[in-house]
């Protein structure tokens, strides 16, 4: 089976998901043929795993104007129906419909060149513009097509689902809730048209584990994109809710638009009960993520060396300055672990994104936290 599959960025590293499904389409048979929307992200990490992906990446111009043309030429009647209802369904969304418009010849490119290559099947990683795109190749070629769906691609807007999703040959969710909220919103669907199918890890392949202590700390990890559909925001103001248990833990690792705003909120909220708030700034080229700590509650206090290394972070207990079992630093193999203040973190961090900063230290000298990225 010749697949085709459409996504907006490639590679993304927040995407491990669709990732996955393009290595287990792989692992099923499939031939795949990837299309990206937006430019190939050249800088962007990818998964060890994913690596083969790149060989199944159809490179195309970004605006392939005569082969546009030719197919406008081609079918003028199909092209211009294509018009008129994406007029019509993105009329209340103007930025929607400048993006759809400027990835049109794209799009048109994208359903000749699937054709060309014989897809038997297009599939569409979102409901947003991948969609689109899989809809105007259905249209255009008569090739089946699906979509899957996850969250901000159904709930912050409903234009157009009525087309891409009434006409797919099926529908992808992650979830019962997104199944319901689809059948209520897009009352074009059936439930036989809509299959979940969902994100997440297999638990049956994970070993149990043992059985909570009273009074020992519950500690959760979030790493992922800092977004606000993530609902961040939402995990911080319950961990300091005064009916939360003072024993929890929250460590949160990654990047993104909502990153200071984040900051600013752990910081703020720092004092208000004696629980950790952790945030970080991961550099996933280089190794371990780079992040500092906080523990609610207590002062915090700063390690200094007389001289820093270059290309290192401090990771610190930055909200309560608490010293580890023993009462003394413990050691690391390349340096030592100092306290650090979380408004200080992010700027080395930063610094370690300056073309030849070195990533790691320099041996012989003890200097600050070498957990680095």
């Amino acid at each position: 089976m010749r697949l085709a599959v459409i996504v907006s960025e490639f590679p993304k590293t927040s995407e491990t998901f669709v990732l996955r499904d393009l290595v287990k389409f792989r692992q099923l048979g499939a031939d795949i043929r990837l299309y990206h929307l937006a430019p190939y992200r050249k800088r962007e990490t990818l998964h060890e795993f994913a690596r083969p992906v790149r060989d199944w990446v159809r490179r195309l111009p970004m605006l392939p104007l005569s082969t546009a043309a030719g197919v406008a030429a081609g079918r003028p009647r199909v092209v211009a129906r294509l018009l008129a209802d994406m007029m019509r369904g993105l009329g209340g969304e103007p930025v929607l419909l400048a993006k759809s418009l400027a990835l049109l010849p794209r799009m048109l490119a994208i359903a000749e060149d699937a054709a060309i290559w014989g897809a038997d099947h297009v599939h569409a990683a979102f409901a947003a513009h991948p969609a689109t795109a899989a809809w105007m190749t259905g249209r255009l070629t008569g090739i089946p097509y699906s979509v899957s769906c996850h969250a901000h691609d159904i709930f912050t807007t409903h234009a157009m689902l009525d087309r891409k999703l009434g006409e797919a040959a099926f529908v992808r969710t992650i979830s019962d809730y997104n199944k319901a909220y689809l059948l209520r919103h897009v009352p074009c669907l059936t439930p036989r048209q809509i299959r979940v199918i969902r994100c997440g890890m297999d638990l049956s392949t994970l070993a149990p584990l043992p059985a909570p202590q009273p009074d020992a700390a519950f500690r959760m990890l979030f790493v992922g994109r800092l977004a606000p559909q993530k609902g961040i925001d939402t995990l911080l103001r319950a961990m300091t809710e005064p009916n939360a248990a003072p024993h929890w833990r929250l460590t949160v690792i990654g990047d993104g638009p909502e990153r200071r705003r984040l900051t600013a909120m752990a910081r703020a909220r720092a004092g208000r009960r004696p629980a950790g708030l952790v945030a970080g700034r991961p550099q996933l080229r280089r190794g371990r993520p780079s992040l500092w700590r906080g523990r609610r509650g207590g002062r915090s206090q700063r390690h200094r060396s007389r001289r820093p290394h270059r290309g290192h972070s401090q990771r610190a207990d930055g909200g309560a300055g608490l010293p580890p079992p023993g009462g003394r630093q413990p050691r690391h193999r390349h340096g030592r672990i100092g306290d650090r203040r979380p408004d200080r973190a992010f700027g080395s961090a930063r610094r370690l994104r300056r073309p030849g900063r070195r990533a790691g230290p320099r041996r012989g000298r003890p200097g600050r936290r070498a957990d680095h990225g």
